[in-house]
């Protein structure tokens, strides 16, 4: 009787995609933090929330948004909740752009992680100017670098997510 309310196939899907979401952050924190390309190092993690929110639909990537925020802030010591807050939103529009007027190709994925990129990219930077440690003249340069740098990843993102997920 349990198991007639209970959805396995989901269940299995969303450990598969917390396997993923741990790989890569994993990844993110112990290999692409540590490469630095002029002050700039690459945030692959948007790129896999974003694929999340396309293909399984907004509360899908919200949710797993949340899960991805809290494992980035955990293992970053340099930001305090700013991708727990940043990531949920990320998974959550991506979903519902994808529901609502955007097709699950490609380059729309693309467009979607540039726009998570440069969201990172600009929560990071903001406190830094806020506070006075840098001015926007040095920081806007990293934005740019960072946002670029992290554009190969957005290819390889959607196609894990589209064979995990694809609708």
């Amino acid at each position: 009787m349990f198991f007639d309310i209970v959805n396995l196939k989901k269940i299995r899907k969303a450990i598969v995609y917390l396997a993923v979401i741990i790989i890569t952050v994993g990844f993110q924190t112990l290999v692409m933090s540590r490469i630095s390309v002029f002050g700039a190092k690459a945030m692959i993690v948007p790129a896999l929330v974003v694929a999340i929110g396309m293909f399984e639909g907004g509360v899908w990537g919200g949710m797993l948004g949340i899960v991805t925020g809290v494992l980035l802030d955990d293992a970053l010591s340099s930001s305090a909740i700013t991708f727990t807050v940043l990531m949920p939103v990320v998974g959550f529009l991506s979903g519902f752009l994808s529901e609502l007027c955007i097709n699950r190709k490609l380059v729309p994925c693309i467009v979607l992680c540039a726009a998570a990129f440069l969201a990172a990219a600009v929560c990071q930077a903001l406190p830094l100017w806020l506070s006075g440690v840098a001015r926007i003249s040095a920081l806007l340069p990293v934005v740019g670098l960072q946002t670029l740098y992290s554009l190969p990843f957005a290819p390889p993102a959607f196609l894990v997510c589209k064979a995990l997920g694809g609708k």
